[in-house]
């Protein structure tokens, strides 16, 4: 019993961390696409700034697999 669950809370976490991966690579291209668009437009600052936070966190957070 104990050994099935170590297994499922590997599993879990191997399937969180390959999302994460997934999500940072996105977030990376969405990143340049609204540091680029922000250039044009002054208004979209505070997206351009959410999504480098996004990036940030999701970076921080892959960052705890490996630590």
């Amino acid at each position: 019993m104990i050994n099935q669950l170590f297994t499922t809370r590997v599993k879990d976490l191997t399937t969180v961390q390959k999302c994460l991966i997934e999500a940072e690579l996105l977030l990376m291209s969405a990143n340049v696409l609204a540091q680029s668009i922000k250039k044009d437009n002054p208004n979209l600052d505070e997206f351009a700034s959410d999504v480098a936070d996004s990036l940030h966190y999701c970076t921080e957070a892959l960052n705890q697999f490996e630590g």
